[in-house]
């Protein structure tokens, strides 16, 4: 029986699909056929799960029953929804038992597939119909059977109890009916956030830690909703616990921010700076006062750096009015008794959050304590000496952590501040324009009274000391400094920068062409992760004649009347080949040091060109290194080009695997979206080599092969990043690392085929008042691009079935 209507509540009769009423006594006699077998089933079958005892013909029948009513008789809706959980708890009891003794029975698994899909389908129609009535009752509903099975079956879902929470949300995802109730869950949300959400952090609140990977699923698809209602209710028992809240909530909201930090850091640095800002607004509630100290706590208890990262991103910014540092000053006392057992537990906290702190972070954390210490920032002085204690605590933990290393054995010291500092920190005149304004380098010191005195006199004379401090000072770090500060000084009218001053140098075209043909040059290749070993040494010719190199072997036994004229016909080449001392490879740091350098240099160099001509010089430099040949380097993508220029698409690809460099450069220019368009020969290139390499390639699953994955997953991202894919096609790089060979094949012939029906040209992108560019219009999508990408989720929905809503959301 098939009813597609929806009874409203208040009226007395349904209307099935066809349009007819349905009659008082088929609902009664629906409604006595569900009770005769509830009453069977609850005499027959135990809570524990056991599925033997009633026969599959009358739970099928009983679930229909329950269906059925579920739609069209608004008084059973609690009975039928009581029965459908009992019947998805018997499922999930197998499912979990089949899969702790590594034996399932596929009969039943199919079974709990068919009852799934019917029941996620029926209550989908039912809440796109009337989500104001059905919302709250499915999302209540559906959380608190999630909940109780997440904390029956909390040891055991993934088959240990240490498991990540990325592993138990896969394992539930792999259990067909908490699969269906989360993705209702995520339905209800769409609908109506407020009720949906409150619900599912109820239940959370209930069933603790165990329902922490739901929260996490749901995060996924509202990261700002959850986000910033999971940090509301941590601060809410914080601050009502008085910094002593039970550890599993701390740690629940840390796994959960942890979980989504990977693409969802924005939206959580967002969360964690609005707390933040709520205390400078002058909220007096004991929310606002204790924003500061649960922010601490939460860095503190983090396990991994993603919740620092987030928080201390930009922190400068927002302290860096002094007002604020006053009002946190003021809060201090406040906090003291209250969340903190004295001050040496807030500063000790501090200090150790300040060596954790790395990145592009650690600098802004130095400035901004500098700046509290410098007389111009007026603070109090109780301020100041508390700064002071920090930075000094900061110094002497280095220390003792240096020494204690170093007493006990040889090892690396990793302190993530100072690795920050190194790639981004500050020099000796950033320090000195804190300080006092006094600049610690003489030679800084020099150059701030050379730029303040007008008169062209003293100026002479004040180059000529500079000069005699600088032969003097000799060395980098003066060098540093000197340059360092020129750039940030302006001049009399305030006109000169470090765009002017670069542009007056050298044009930034030629700076741009010397530093792309530079990392592919045998002398600096090493420098950015060149796999191929080059000998550098230089050769020499000698210039010795061959008939003295035959006088050497005068010392043979001549034999009468044999052949004796044995004859040395010279040196091949350098000779024998020896070994030689190859110049060690950097290690990973300083490969992405040099290579932010790199995109950092090529970023202000581009930023001082118009209509993107500068990222555009970087595509073509690409296009005549890298491709081999000059025939075929057009925009199209048409197919009978494979067969010409096979040898030069695996070229292309061994440069891209020998000079990884290749890959940040080509990914720079994807961000500039117009500019990948001239490299689309290498783009296609790169795509033939992988799809030929994934056809024949031997492995069951396409982690076997990670190099080749890698440039897979890279090729796509780039392509993802310039617009070139569109709509559905932007999920493909999330996809390729769950596939198989073959699969990836189809993936990549699809984006084939819809490169070679849209060809990428410059003209395609208009550019924006921002600066960027935006493809115009998004070119249509027909379904033939996307229904193997489809049929590919499905077969694979345990892994990637959180990707279908992106398919069916662009679809439509």
């Amino acid at each position: 029986m098939v009813v597609t209507d929806v009874m409203e509540p208040g009226h007395g009769a349904n209307v099935d699909g066809g349009g007819r009423g349905i009659s008082t006594a088929t609902l009664l006699s629906e409604l006595d056929r569900f009770l005769g077998l509830a009453m069977s089933t609850g005499d027959k079958r135990s809570h524990s799960g056991r599925r033997d005892a009633m026969s599959e013909r009358d739970e099928q029948t009983a679930a229909e029953t329950a269906l059925f009513l579920l739609r069209n008789l608004p008084p059973a809706r609690p009975a039928a929804l009581a029965f459908l959980a009992h019947t998805l708890s018997s499922q999930v009891s197998s499912h979990i038992r089949g899969y702790s003794s590594g034996e399932g029975s596929r009969k039943n698994e199919t079974q709990d597939e068919g009852l799934s899909g019917q029941l996620e389908s029926l209550l989908g129609d039912l809440l796109e119909s009337a989500p104001g009535v059905w919302g709250p009752l499915v999302s209540q509903w559906a959380v608190e059977q999630l909940g109780r099975w997440s904390v029956e079956w909390a040891n055991t879902v993934v088959g240990r109890g240490d498991a990540t929470l990325e592993e138990v949300v896969a394992g539930w995802l792999s259990c067909s009916p908490a699969r269906t109730l989360a993705a209702l869950t995520v339905e209800c949300v769409a609908h109506d956030p407020d009720t949906a959400v409150a619900a599912l952090l109820d239940a959370s609140a209930a069933s603790g830690p165990a329902l922490d990977w739901l929260v996490a699923h749901v995060g996924c698809s509202f990261p700002a909703t959850v986000i910033s209602r999971v940090l509301s209710l941590g601060l809410r028992s914080f601050a009502s616990c008085h910094g002593r809240p039970p550890e599993h909530q701390l740690a629940s909201v840390n796994k959960i921010l942890n979980h989504l930090a990977d693409r969802h850091l924005a939206d959580i640095r967002r969360s964690l700076h609005a707390i933040l800002l709520r205390t400078f607004e002058g909220a007096t509630d004991a929310e606002a006062q204790a924003s500061v100290p649960f922010l601490l706590c939460l860095a503190v208890t983090s396990r991994s750096r993603a919740v620092l990262a987030a928080l201390t991103s930009g922190i400068d910014t927002l302290l860096m009015p002094s007002d604020r540092l006053a009002a946190l000053a003021n809060q201090v006392s406040w906090w003291v008794p209250r969340y903190f057992v004295n001050h040496c537990q807030l500063q000790e906290m501090v200090v150790h959050l300040v060596l954790d702190t790395g990145g592009s972070a650690a600098p802004s954390i130095l400035r901004l304590l500098l700046q509290a210490l410098a007389p111009a920032s007026k603070l109090p002085g109780s301020v100041g000496g508390a700064v002071n204690n920090i930075l000094q605590g900061v110094v002497s933990e280095i220390c003792m952590v240096t020494y204690m290393r170093r007493n006990s054995g040889p090892g690396r010291i990793h302190i993530p501040f100072l690795v920050g500092l190194r790639g981004g920190g500050l020099d000796g005149s950033d320090v000195g324009m804190v300080v006092g304004g006094k600049a610690v380098s003489p030679v800084a010191g020099l150059v701030e009274q050379i730029i303040s005195t007008p008169s062209n006199e003293t100026l002479i004379n004040h180059l000529k000391q500079l000069i005699t401090l600088v032969v003097v000072q000799q060395g980098p770090a003066t060098a540093n400094t000197t340059l360092g500060h020129l750039l940030r000084c302006s001049t009399k009218n305030g006109a000169s920068g470090h765009q002017e001053i670069l542009s007056a140098v050298i044009t930034a075209l030629v700076i741009i062409r010397l530093l792309v043909e530079g990392v592919f040059q045998p002398e600096c290749a090493h420098l950015f992760g060149a796999v191929k070993k080059v000998n550098f040494a230089s050769k020499e010719v000698k210039g010795e004649l061959l008939i003295q190199a035959n006088r050497q072997f005068n010392s043979w036994v001549k034999v009468p009347q044999s052949h004796t004229s044995i004859f040395h016909m010279g040196t091949i080449g350098s000779g024998r080949l020896s070994q030689h001392n190859h110049t060690p490879m950097p290690s990973s740091d300083t490969l992405k040091f040099h290579t932010q350098l790199l995109l950092n240099t090529l970023s202000v160099c581009c930023a001082a060109q118009t209509n993107g001509e500068g990222a555009s010089t970087v595509a073509l430099l690409l296009v005549e290194l890298i491709s081999p040949d000059i025939m075929f380097n057009g925009f199209p993508w048409p197919e009978e080009y494979i067969k010409f220029t096979f040898e030069r698409d695996l070229a292309i690809k061994n440069t891209f695997e020998d000079f990884p460099v290749a890959w940040h450069l080509l990914e720079f220019v994807a961000t500039h979206r117009a500019a990948l368009s001239y490299c689309s020969v290498l783009v296609r290139a790169l795509t033939a080599a992988l799809t030929a390499y994934w056809n024949t390639c031997p492995f069951a699953t396409a982690q076997n092969a990670p190099e080749a994955l890698f440039a897979t997953q890279h090729l796509l991202e780039v392509m993802v990043t310039a617009q070139f894919l569109p709509g559905p096609l932007r999920v493909l790089p999330q996809m390729v690392a769950h596939l198989a060979p073959f699969e990836m094949v189809c993936i990549l012939q699809d984006v084939w085929m819809f490169m070679r029906d849209h060809t990428p040209s410059p003209d395609r992108w208009q550019e924006l008042p921002s600066g960027y560019y935006q493809r115009a219009p998004d070119p249509p999508l027909v379904p033939g691009y996307t229904d193997r990408i489809q049929h590919i989720i499905q077969s694979n929905v345990h892994k990637l079935g959180h990707l279908m809503s992106s398919m069916v959301n662009a679809k439509s």
